[in-house]
C-alpha cells in the first residue's frame, strides 16, 4: 500500500508492506513493480 504518513524526498508517498510477518524479503514485489517504486531495505530490529 502507499504509506501516506511519510514522503520521501522526490515528494512521492512510499509503498509500505501490510503484513510484515508475512514478508520474507524476497524483492519478488520491487522486481514486479512496473514503476520501479518499491525498495526492500532490512530494518533494524532494536530500534
Amino acid at each position: 500500500y502507499l504509506d501516506k504518513d511519510s514522503m520521501n524526498s522526490w515528494g512521492y508517498y512510499p509503498a509500505s508492506v501490510t503484513d510484515m510477518e508475512k514478508c520474507i524479503g524476497c524483492a519478488n514485489c520491487a522486481m514486479m513493480c512496473p514503476d520501479l517504486c518499491i525498495t526492500v531495505e532490512r530494518l533494524d530490529k532494536d530500534k
